[in-house]
């Protein structure tokens, strides 16, 4: 349960990565203009909050729920990755 619940939480701080640093990289390289900026700020800033947001919320809910829930994103995520392949 420890490692898949950790497995979890790396995949949620890599979705607050990806706002935070890659999509505040493209802001900084990729200057076209006001709308677009604003666009990508809103994006990042967003998207940053969405991650954290998820993140307060899945630990929250692993500490008022018992152990024998087998709800875990990591398993959810091999499954729609294993039909993609299909």
């Amino acid at each position: 349960m420890f490692r898949k619940v950790s497995q979890d939480i790396i995949i949620l701080i890599l979705v607050l990565v990806f706002f935070g640093v890659v999509i505040d990289m493209a802001d900084i390289a990729i200057r076209l203009g006001k709308g677009v900026g604003f666009a990508l700020g809103v994006i990042e800033d967003g998207g940053e909050m969405i991650a954290v947001s998820l993140i307060l919320w899945y630990v929250f809910l692993r500490t008022v729920r018992d152990d024998s829930a087998d709800c875990y994103l990591c398993d959810l995520l091999r499954i729609v990755l294993a039909r993609r392949s299909t």
